[in-house]
């Protein structure tokens, strides 16, 4: 399988493209481009993709580290 890798990324970086389903109703999401991060811990998607879908967030807030040391926040 070849990846399609993104430019706007530094360095340039797989990504991919995917639906979000909201599994009670069946609602489904348009393509969403998505970056493939095999090392990465957790995943994230905006809160506005979940209030379309009408899906409950968590809220819990995650510290994120970057490879980089940048420190983010994420509710």
């Amino acid at each position: 399988v070849k990846m399609k890798y993104d430019d706007s990324f530094d360095p340039p970086a797989p990504i991919g493209e995917i639906f979000l389903r909201n599994i009670e109703t069946g609602e489904r999401s348009a393509k969403v481009k998505v970056l493939l991060d095999t090392g990465a811990d957790v995943s994230l998607v905006p809160f506005s993709m979940l209030e379309n879908l009408r899906i409950q967030s968590s809220e819990e807030t995650v510290n994120l580290f970057g490879f980089d040391e940048t420190k983010s926040t994420a509710e």
